[in-house]
């Protein structure tokens, strides 16, 4: 994204020596680093759909997502431009779509949760750094890595691979098999025509068995689901036992 910028800016010097970087750190011809990472994002405004475009799960209702027009706004994000450039835009979208991935529900009554990387003077200073110092050819997490020297040990500041939390979800579907089974049966989304209940029973079938198309769209389907149908009853969770 920044590299949209400094073509924005007309910082051609810059550019060009960014995009030498970038070449032979991604070992792919120039002319698809600077279309993929430099003149496509300068193309529209739909900054979430610069790499893969989104998808709408299945067991969404085809009537509901052209109600809400759901395609479009995946597509286009949910956040006002930013007016600060395509880089700045990008941030301001992925904080926005923060809130999706939070926890939810009564395990937040029973525990204290906390999201260190959402301290708010973190966040600030993430945004001021400059892009150069985040976004490094040929490393992740190029910033994070720096401050942990010294902190961390080096096999761990080093690593390439993270473990996912995809096994414990997938464990988690198997063992609450029958109160999942009992969320979709009584699904307060299909009375209200926002999901197809057989499409949601079908996805959900799939990832016990180890396939989602989207976990994390599932989670918060049923999540969601649970949640109403939980509010519905005045908190009497006792359907769920």
């Amino acid at each position: 994204m920044h590299l949209a910028d400094l073509a924005r800016r007309g910082r051609l010097g810059a550019l060009w020596r960014e995009l030498g970087r970038w070449q032979r750190a991604l070992g792919i011809p120039l002319g698809n680093v600077a279309s993929r990472y430099c003149l496509r994002p300068l193309g529209s405004r739909a900054l979430v759909s610069h790499g893969r475009l989104p998808e709408i799960p299945d067991w969404v209702a085809g009537p509901f997502a052209r109600r809400w027009n759901l395609e479009e706004r995946a597509r286009n994000g949910s956040m006002p431009p930013a007016r600060r450039g395509v880089a700045d835009q990008w941030h301001v979208e992925r904080v926005g779509r923060i809130s999706g991935f939070l926890l939810r529900g009564c395990l937040e009554k029973a525990c204290d949760i906390r999201y260190p990387f959402l301290h708010r003077p973190l966040v600030e200073l993430a945004l001021a750094t400059p892009w150069s110092l985040k976004a490094v050819p040929g490393e992740t997490k190029a910033l994070l890595r720096r401050a942990m020297e010294g902190v961390l040990p080096e096999e761990v500041r080093r690593r390439t691979q993270n473990a996912s939390t995809g096994h414990a979800a997938y464990t988690g579907l198997r063992q609450e098999w029958p109160v999942l089974e009992r969320i979709v049966a009584s699904s307060m989304l299909a009375e209200l025509g926002a999901v197809d209940r057989e499409r949601l029973r079908n996805a959900l079938h799939l990832a016990r068995q180890g396939h989602a198309f989207d976990l994390g769209g599932l989670v918060s389907t049923l999540t969601l689901d649970a949640w109403l149908q939980h509010a519905a009853r005045k908190g009497d969770s006792a359907w769920l036992s």
